[in-house]
């Protein structure tokens, strides 16, 4: 999130960590799939949809697109 969009305003910063623990606390990382890569990419795409969904909840926020980054 540092990276790909650091001028994300602090409400949506905390909206996009609190929907990543529970996306963590719902696909628990102990019962996943045991190849690494596989669970990376389940991973990146669905923290660039909470990205989206968060980005769509502000008015005025830019949204990029799902480009598969967080």
């Amino acid at each position: 999130l540092e990276v790909t969009d650091p001028d994300l305003p602090e409400a949506q910063r905390e909206a996009f960590l609190a929907a990543v623990d529970g996306y963590y606390a719902e696909n628990p990382t102990a019962d996943r799939s045991p190849h690494f890569l596989s669970m990376l990419r389940e991973d990146n795409l669905a923290f660039a949809k909470i990205l989206d969904s968060v980005r769509a909840h502000v008015p005025g926020t830019r949204k990029r697109g799902n480009q598969g980054e967080s």
